[in-house]
């Protein structure tokens, strides 16, 4: 997407929808693990430790933190940069 503004062009960012990927812990995948951006974006992952976060527009930004958490484990937060549009695998400690 390209939009005018003033006789510039401004190029849209694309690709900050979604940040993907898989949680291990012990080279092995991780069920469970909450997976958030702020109070209303989640998901949790599936029995491959799979996650799939979905941007709303109005939220969408070139860098996110996202919390990863589950009982027993150290809460992690990191710095994801969605425009990638690559599998982000995290990897969990007691």
């Amino acid at each position: 997407k390209i939009y005018k503004v003033d006789e510039l062009e401004v190029v849209a960012l694309q690709g900050l929808d979604r940040i993907f990927g898989t949680v291990i812990w012990k080279e092995k995948p991780l069920p469970g693990v909450v997976v958030s951006i702020g109070n209303a974006l989640s998901d949790t992952t599936d029995a491959n430790g799979a996650y799939e976060l979905r941007i709303p527009e109005a939220q969408q930004r070139k860098e996110q933190e996202v919390k990863f958490v589950k009982t027993g484990y150290k809460l992690l937060m990191k710095k994801a940069f969605p425009q990638v549009q690559e599998p982000w695998n995290v990897v969990m400690e007691k």
